[in-house]
């Protein structure tokens, strides 16, 4: 009965009861983190990509997030959009025809999206790709033009309208990424010409004869132990690539220097590994070092650390750039320190120089890198094995430096721009940042929260850094959900909130704040009051009635009412002759309840017929906002119905049952908004004595 699950991918496909209990459920919507390890091709496909794919078929929504789209080979990114739409996507080579004529198109759109004039070269171009668009514009050179050409191109050509894919290059916020490398010598007990294993060449202290002598013999542990002190109190993250390998270092260092550290591995529960999480990012009482194994370098974010450790290196540079990205994400502050050290003439020392001087995989993204790495592996691999060939590492290099340069400089010329330019929201979405920053600055929420909590008996608690923590008191009043009853770390700045992964971030849509005004709102208690106003330009004793009535109406969620009728308060204020008062409310004193009872009682004849005068005034001004949001909604769905049968005509994209959905939308909706109606939900009585 839970509306939201939250699982790992692997415990739905080793528990085939629990699988198919969740393929009998009814979703709205599922979401698959780290999509990229949905691997696929036409003969096998993974158990993991089935058990999605089955889901998938039987769920309206379906969001795939991913940083590393390719890192599982193209076919599988072809597959995973197979997943959003199975029947636009139906076929590989067709999907890769397709993609080829991105060169062409991205060549075309380059003048458009440059602001540079289009020569009669390009304008012919253009015309060809797009003739019943560019029918459509005389002046080539106006911006208006432009904006409107590229925008038509956008739900005309490509996967827009399924896929959002954004550039580091085309966003700002990222920091500048250093590498610092530490060769250091060889001890004598890595020396051994007869290894034929490479999990042992690049990582020796995994050797089940060296388990308990590796800690005293490795250079790299001396080193890190040096370097915890020197750079003190700046907070460090570790990876290296075995659980094992971070336990016996965070023991380590607990024994020999008192440093305060915390492990983060595979064989740790979910609750283990958010608490060390949680104590690494203490600002005050916290671990100085997160030591992580493999596991770490994925899903989480610590970007208010400023050194990454990379303890050993791993063989692919998809999963180097995993690692790198736990701190180098928008929201760091500081450049990035990434500290190797490096055992000499080993397969570690081999990593760093093909990664740092084959693909400067280390102080730039590269995004070409797994492609590389798939031409040069048995190279790459050779060259493990045996490190002290320099002659087949400088022919590695080289190779890889040309096979970079080459994948880049076509991965840019024909990527589609358009995709770029749609998941960029560029000049559409500079509006909705004003208001999110505008937003974010205003005062309006700490202080209504303040008021909120306190009414329903939440203590809020300064806790620095803009955190507070709530608590409940024991005058609480009722059960708050989503309040942890040990209580919980929240801010309302979203910057707070990006650094301190652990701190609830509070804005007027987090249901923490929306069950809090349900609680206050749905409470009899505060329906109906009466009071004294002082209003010396009346006579003593003339009364007010005021009413609040709310305009609502019950629609599925699917329907999205509230995009064109929220409940809507309707305040109305009327005085002894039913006339419409503005009298100031707000200034009035509390009555006793007997003196309050005396007086309603007094007037409840009078009362009843305002009370319905209310009521007929409240319907007026209702059926006027009713107009309106009918208006918008006809105006808004019916428009993007036009602009989809349109489409369709050019864009196989479009499939007639989005078209469908809408028209079911718009009918259901225009139902839900002739049967709304208006209800009282607040009463008062002001007596003026002055």
């Amino acid at each position: 009965n839970d509306q939201l699950i939250l699982c790992g991918l692997n415990w739905l496909t080793s528990n085939p009861k629990r699988q198919q209990q969740i393929q009998e459920t009814s979703w709205d919507l599922l979401v698959v983190d780290e999509a990229h390890h949905l691997a696929w091709s036409a003969d096998e496909p993974s158990l993991e990509y089935q058990t999605i794919e089955k889901l998938a078929e039987a769920t309206p929504g379906v969001l795939l997030l991913t940083a590393t789209p390719d890192q599982l080979g193209h076919e599988s990114h072809f597959a995973r959009l197979r997943l959003l739409d199975p029947a636009r996507f139906y076929d590989y080579p067709a999907f890769l025809k397709e993609e080829s004529q991105y060169t062409q198109l991205a060549e075309a759109v380059a003048p458009l999206i440059e602001g540079d004039e289009l020569s009669a070269e390009q304008t012919a171009q253009l015309t060809a790709l797009a003739p019943e668009i560019m029918a459509q514009f005389d002046d080539l050179n106006s911006t208006e033009n432009r904006d409107a050409i590229l925008h038509q191109l956008i739900d005309c050509h490509g996967t827009g309208r399924l896929l959002f894919r954004n550039r580091r290059a085309a966003i700002e916020g990222f920091p500048s990424r250093h590498l610092h490398a530490y060769p250091l010598p060889k001890p004598e007990l890595y020396e051994n010409d007869e290894i034929t294993s490479l999990t042992e060449a690049l990582y020796p202290e995994r050797q089940p004869a060296l388990a308990d002598v590796w800690l005293d013999a490795d250079p790299r542990v001396k080193w890190l132990l040096n370097l915890l002190p020197d750079i003190k109190p700046e907070k460090v993250l570790l990876i290296c690539a075995s659980a094992a390998t971070a336990q016996q270092l965070a023991e380590l260092i607990r024994v020999r220097t008192g440093i305060r550290q915390a492990v983060f591995h595979e064989g740790m529960s979910i609750v283990e590994r958010d608490k060390a999480a949680h104590y690494f990012a203490d600002p005050e009482d916290g671990a100085q070092i997160l030591l992580c194994s493999e596991i770490g370098s994925e899903g989480r974010n610590f970007q208010f650390a400023h050194h990454l450790v990379l303890f050993d290196l791993p063989l692919t540079p998809d999963l180097l750039e995993q690692r790198i990205g736990r701190l180098d994400r928008i929201g760091q502050t500081q450049d990035i320190q990434i500290h190797v050290p490096v055992i000499e003439e080993s397969a570690q020392s081999v990593l760093l120089k093909w990664y740092h001087e084959g693909l400067n995989a280390f102080e730039q993204t590269c995004p070409t890198g797994g492609k590389v790495f798939d031409t040069v592996e048995e190279t790459l691999v050779m060259n493990c094995l045996t490190p002290f060939d320099t002659e087949l590492q400088q022919e590695l290099i080289e190779q890889s430096q040309q096979l970079n340069a080459e994948l880049k400089a076509k991965l840019d010329a024909g990527r589609d721009k358009l995709l770029e330019l749609n998941a960029a929201g560029v000049g559409r979405v500079d509006t909705l940042l004003e208001q999110i920053v505008a937003q974010d600055s205003a005062s309006e929420l700490p202080k209504f929260a303040g008021r909120l909590f306190d009414a329903i008996g939440i203590v809020q608690e300064e806790k620095g850094q803009d955190c507070f923590i709530l608590r409940p008191s024991e005058s609480m009043i009722g059960h708050l959900p989503g309040l942890d009853p040990e209580g919980m770390t929240v801010t309302y700045r979203r910057r707070t909130a990006t650094t301190l992964e652990n701190v609830h971030f509070l804005t007027w849509d987090h249901p923490l704040i929306h069950h809090a005004m349900e609680m206050v709102m749905t409470d009899i208690y505060g329906k109906s009051s009466v009071g004294f106003v002082a209003d010396t330009s009346q006579p003593k004793g003339a009364y007010y009635l005021e009413t609040l009535f709310v305009l609502s109406a019950k629609a599925p969620a699917a329907l999205q009412l509230e995009r064109f009728l929220p409940p809507t308060p309707i305040r109305l204020c009327l005085d002894a002759k039913s006339q419409a008062s503005d009298l100031d409310t707000t200034a009035h004193r509390p009555l006793g309840r007997k003196v309050a009872t005396q007086l309603v009682q007094a007037l409840t004849p009078q009362l009843q017929q305002h009370l319905q005068h209310a009521r007929e005034l409240a319907h007026k001004q209702a059926n006027h906002v009713l107009g309106e949001a009918m208006n918008a909604m006809q105006t808004t769905l019916g428009g993007e119905v036009q602009r989809l049968k349109d489409l369709q005509q050019q864009n196989p994209a479009i499939r007639d049952s989005e078209i469908e959905f809408i028209e079911i939308q718009m009918a259901a909706l225009t139902k839900v908004l002739q049967e709304s109606d208006v209800q009282l939900d607040a009463v008062r009585v002001l007596v003026n004595n002055p």
